[in-house]
């Protein structure tokens, strides 16, 4: 039940198109200017458009893609919420709300959502590789396969889906088909972003520290304020012994989401390498508590409860990272007794 390296960002979220006499006309700029990755323009008149009209729900959840879109997640997840609680029925704005939820780790509630709106989007690609990804994210992994094959049976060019669908086979210890579906991913654009978090998870997986780091750095470059790509090369950097660098993205990831359980347990893994274990303890258990879907943690709590001479208590935290897939756990629970 813990998952550490997310696959995909949110993917390219819904507009809504219902319109305003009042505020129509601002509505409509902040999507042209949207268009144009004129972000700080769509945002001023998505907020004029609110003031306009506050009830206006349509812009409240465009306001909150350009929010997402330059990292503001708080701001982001305000107006999804908003804009759903003005709008029983906006589907858009239910599902956008659902992609971030289950991003910041309240897979629960973004399962709620997703169950709420299937009907009305059973023939949506996207949808469905949203709602499998929250499967995945929970290690629901049969439920998330499910939801998955229904994406690319939907669209076979979901390069997400493929992509999502490659994670879970990475997870569950299936690395060729993993790369099976990458392969497939490139195919359609070797240049996405995704694919090289994916890639990079493969080689994590195996240690291959460099090679993750690399494609890493090209994912990143492609979306530079993606905070899974940040999370990540934190990790790969610390793992590898490169306390700097991880501290940098560790910096970076804390300024675009400092709730965020995969920079919690950054956090943690600083505080273990500057030996610092009853903070890092403190970090990890809170993300175990809160967050089961997050990858490694086990790992990470054995390392530290072995730093502090508790051997038993850290040898019964490999064994649990090793059944549920940690590759890393494997190698300390295979020493143990």
């Amino acid at each position: 039940m813990k998952k550490l390296l997310i696959i995909v960002l949110l993917a390219p979220l819904f507009w809504a198109c219902k319109g305003n006499k009042e505020s129509a006309e601002f509505f409509k700029r902040g999507n042209f200017h949207f268009k144009k990755n004129e972000l700080e323009k769509a945002e001023h008149f998505f907020s004029e458009a609110i003031k306009k009209n506050p009830d206006f729900a349509d812009a409240y959840n465009n306001r909150g893609v350009v929010y997402l879109k330059v990292g503001r997640t708080d701001e982001a997840l305000n107006d999804f919420e908003k804009a759903v609680s003005l709008d029983d029925s906006f589907v858009d704005a239910k599902l956008n709300l659902g992609r971030l939820y289950s991003e910041m780790g309240k897979t629960t509630e973004a399962e709620n959502l997703f169950k709420s709106i299937e009907k009305k989007l059973e023939k949506s690609s996207e949808f469905y590789n949203s709602y499998g990804q929250n499967f995945v994210r929970q290690n629901h992994f049969p439920e998330g396969e499910q939801m998955l094959i229904k994406s690319l049976a939907l669209n076979p060019k979901n390069i997400e889906a493929l992509a999502n669908i490659s994670y879970l086979k990475t997870v569950t210890n299936h690395s060729t088909e993993a790369r099976t579906y990458l392969a497939k991913a490139q195919a359609l654009n070797n240049e996405n972003p995704v694919v090289f978090n994916n890639l990079a998870i493969l080689d994590g997986k195996d240690r291959n520290f460099d090679s993750a780091i690399k494609n890493l750095l090209l994912a990143e470059n492609k979306e530079v304020n993606n905070i899974i790509y940040s999370n990540n090369l934190a990790l790969f950097y610390f793992e590898s012994d490169r306390y700097f660098l991880g501290k940098e993205k560790l910096e970076k990831a804390l300024k675009i989401d400092d709730k965020n359980p995969y920079v919690l347990r950054n956090q943690g893994i600083q505080a273990f390498m500057d030996k610092d274990f009853v903070k890092a303890m403190e970090f990890f258990s809170k993300v175990e508590a809160s967050n089961p879907e997050v990858d490694y943690i086990y790992y990470y709590i054995g390392k530290t409860l072995l730093a502090m001479g508790k051997s038993k208590e850290a040898c019964e935290n490999f064994k649990i990272g090793s059944k549920l897939n940690d590759s890393w756990s494997k190698k300390f629970a295979d020493n143990c007794l």
